[in-house]
């Protein structure tokens, strides 16, 4: 049974994405860790896989995956790792042996399910059946093909975020259709983010753009992150170098602060204290004795220093009497009728 169906937003959370920015090398994957940690991300999200099961060999990516894969034990000794940092762990596995490695991990806080990988039911049923939250991308997906993954997971007692969202080193932005994540909120009841993938060259669209999203609905933000963007590595197009993510998160968390939490039935403080200060209240133009009745009174709406009545409550007190003399400029409240 699918969690968190009533699809509150509470803030928005940012994903640090590591992906493949280690280049095959774990202490450069630790200080991405320490930098995520440094960072004050949310959580920070790790890809597996092996790479006899994820890649042929006449595809273009063949040599290039081959030389960032690492091994079971390096990826269990960043498990160990992961345990001093903060944020949350989040692992996106593209193959069975990857899952079978890290699905008993307890410092692996939820699962990413690719959208390459949609179609894959057993793969899919293994990744929830372990029960821990579960990211779903959808960039790409047909709507068809959403709607089927949706339901299948939805079995299971699982918090499911779909993440909008396409990589294209980088992605244009007349690729990134944030209009689709109102769209998904509104038909699937449940958290949708937004993977980022625009040119981080141009830092102030890297900023821009996801905050767009979260204006958008988007209650969760992955962006990308590497060591040095300058020396051009693997997903370098979209990443921030250290420095510049611990910006972003900086920025929204002001975007996030601003957004709010919204309830239509209640008031903040500050709506309070503006209303009370903008609000007119019925004030009195002439002395009033006691025994007056309220439609024989002239009075006028002005701003003043503490609530009173309104003119619609004013008017709704027409049959009302004057329990006592009142000087004219009386701020005119209920206590004053009988």
């Amino acid at each position: 049974m699918l969690k968190n169906r009533e699809n509150q937003r509470n803030g928005v959370s940012i994903i640090c994405e590591i992906a493949s920015a280690h280049g095959g090398n774990v202490d450069i994957l630790k200080k991405l860790l320490v930098a995520a940690d440094n960072a004050n991300s949310d959580w920070v999200k790790i890809q597996i896989f092996q790479f006899d099961s994820l890649i042929a060999d006449e595809n273009d990516q063949f040599s290039a995956l081959k030389q960032i894969e690492l091994s079971s034990s390096e990826w269990m000794d960043v498990m160990y790792f992961s345990r001093e940092i903060k944020p949350k762990l989040i692992v996106e596995v593209f193959d069975f042996p990857s899952l079978q490695l890290v699905k008993d991990e307890s410092i692996v806080k939820a699962f990413k399910i690719p959208t390459a990988d949609l179609s894959d039911r057993a793969f899919v049923d293994a990744v929830c059946r372990i029960g821990k939250p579960v990211f779903i991308g959808v960039g790409g997906a047909t709507i068809n093909e959403i709607d089927d993954i949706f339901e299948q997971a939805s079995a299971y007692d699982v918090t499911i975020t779909l993440l909008h969202g396409i990589q294209n080193f980088p992605t244009l932005l007349e690729d990134s259709l944030l209009e689709k994540i109102q769209l998904l909120r509104q038909r699937y009841k449940c958290d949708v983010g937004f993977a980022d993938h625009v040119d981080a060259e141009d830092i102030e669209m890297a900023r821009t753009l996801p905050a767009m999203a979260v204006a958008s609905g988007a209650s969760v933000i992955e962006k990308h992150i590497t060591i040095d963007r300058s020396a051009k590595g693997f997903d370098y197009y979209s990443s921030l170098n250290p420095d510049e993510f611990k910006e972003f998160v900086r920025h929204m968390r002001h975007i996030s602060m601003a957004i709010g939490s919204i309830n239509l039935d209640i008031l903040t403080n500050a709506e309070k204290n503006y209303r009370n200060k903008m609000k007119k209240f019925a004030v009195l133009v002439n002395d009033v004795e006691k025994g007056t009745m309220v439609k024989d009174v002239v009075v006028q709406y002005r701003r003043t220093s503490s609530p009173g009545i309104t003119r619609k409550e004013f008017e709704e007190f027409n049959n009302k009497i004057f329990r006592s003399n009142l000087a004219k400029g009386i701020i005119v409240n209920e206590q004053h009728f009988r």
